[in-house]
């Protein structure tokens, strides 16, 4: 929730804060949030190189779904 409150600071006190109006007239921002909260824990605490979600799959014993894979399954049924 970092991202989403250092973008909030920067839309909400531009007008009011002088610091955040500086900052914002001098640098460009890319604010990129983490979409997948519960593996990005996962890679902290266990296994640094794991890239799927934490999402149970029935019947099957393998735990996660690899959020690139199914997005580019999606748009290749386009």
């Amino acid at each position: 929730m970092t991202t989403e409150y250092f973008a909030w600071q920067l839309l909400t006190k531009y007008a009011t804060d002088s610091t955040v109006k500086a900052l914002v007239d001098k640098f460009d921002f890319y604010i990129t949030p983490i979409v997948n909260p519960d593996g990005f824990v996962y890679t902290q605490t266990n296994d640094r190189l794991w890239r799927k979600n934490r999402q149970t799959v029935s019947g099957n014993t393998c735990v996660g779904r690899d959020i690139n894979r199914v997005g580019l399954l999606l748009m290749q049924a386009m």
